[in-house]
């Protein structure tokens, strides 16, 4: 969602395709920083992670499913992500027990077919 705050990659579906990319690291940047704040004020509850392969449907999944959308309404944050890395993914979750939150990492696999 932190890519929606750059004009040029929402003006178009081209433009998200193309701009995609270049957009990324700017927001995940945003989106890091927006984790930190909300972790340093005083949270309770869980913090609800996704993971799993680009394109693989993460957001739509725990927004549709009955299993996860009380997670989601009920979350003190969702951090919306692939956990591509390692080092990040247990960085976040770290902080996230740190903050004396649950953590709950979703992984969304999308069939091969």
């Amino acid at each position: 969602m932190a890519r929606e705050l750059f004009g040029e990659y929402t003006a178009s579906l081209q433009s998200r395709l193309d701009f995609a990319l270049a957009a990324q690291r700017s927001a995940s940047h945003v989106a890091d920083e927006v984790f930190v704040r909300i972790l340093s004020a005083p949270v309770f509850g869980d913090a609800l992670f996704t993971a799993g392969g680009t394109g693989a449907g993460k957001t739509t999944a725990i927004r549709t499913s009955s299993q996860t959308r009380s997670l989601i309404s009920e979350a003190a944050i969702v951090y919306d992500s692939n956990f591509n890395s390692l080092a990040s993914a247990r960085a976040k979750v770290t902080m996230a027990l740190e903050a004396g939150l649950r953590a709950i990492v979703i992984f969304v696999h999308r069939h091969p077919v």
